[in-house]
């Protein structure tokens, strides 16, 4: 580590005044004033930092640093000073939005009860048409897991959308692993996803809950039959499937 030295005299009257602070390595002018002793004090540079601050204070303060040979030092200490609490304060900020950017990987809800976040439903059935079972069956699925009597906690949509942003993501291009992502941090113990499915001429809708810290999946429910006329009751049916195997996991 670098360091500073620092070159004490002790005159005949035993006043101690500071005569050099250099760099080691870097060859030291030879003081013209007596002295009947010196010591020599190797400190490493952020140490040093304070010792000369310290010392810049004692001299004001006792007038000893008075002469116009030691107005070059007063400036020089002032600078090394401000540099000494730039770096500290540069150290602190760091360490403070580190901590601020970490996030625990779940944590339970306030209310005691499991916490869900309920993300997007894919159409996989390769028909742009149905699309918008897709968004409508997830805007029912969470409707039906908000009842009272399912004790979930789920996460609110304005959650959802905060960390989408902060991930700069939208909620239609989540892979797996970046879903996972988003459910922990929204705090989230459980992440339900879902499908369209195309079987034969029958639609399939279908939905799979993980444990977001193993990443594990815990459960997988379908209900088939999907048209136009039946979405609501359908939605319902698998909300209720989903609600009765969560109680089991608690």
């Amino acid at each position: 580590m670098a360091s500073l030295i620092f070159s004490e005299k002790t005159t005949a009257a035993g006043a101690s005044s500071m005569e050099t602070c250099r760099p080691t390595g870097c060859a030291a002018a030879t003081p013209n004033r007596p002295a009947i002793s010196s010591s020599v004090t190797r400190i490493p540079v952020p140490a040093a930092c304070c010792l000369v601050a310290a010392r810049a204070a004692l001299g004001y303060s006792t007038g000893r640093m008075s002469t116009d040979a030691d107005q070059g030092w007063k400036s020089l200490l002032l600078i090394v000073a401000a540099l000494a609490l730039l770096v500290g304060a540069s150290i602190g900020a760091v360490v403070l939005f580190s901590g601020l950017g970490r996030r625990p990987a779940s944590l339970p809800a306030a209310s005691g009860r499991p916490s869900l976040a309920v993300l997007n439903f894919e159409n996989r059935t390769g028909q742009p048409r149905y699309d918008r079972y897709a968004a409508d069956a997830a805007e029912l699925l969470i409707a039906d897991l908000a009842r009272p009597d399912a004790n979930l906690e789920l996460v609110g949509p304005e959650r959802l959308l905060d960390e989408l942003q902060a991930m700069k993501r939208s909620v239609d291009s989540l892979d797996r692993p970046a879903a996972l992502q988003l459910a922990r941090r929204c705090g989230a113990r459980y992440m339900l996803r879902g499908e369209l499915l195309a079987a034969s001429r029958d639609i399939i809708l279908k939905a799979e809950v993980t444990e977001v810290d193993s990443g594990r999946p815990v459960l997988s429910r379908q209900v088939a039959g999907l048209n136009d006329q039946n979405l609501l009751e359908r939605v319902g049916a698998l909300g209720q499937l989903v609600r009765e195997d969560l109680k089991t996991l608690r």
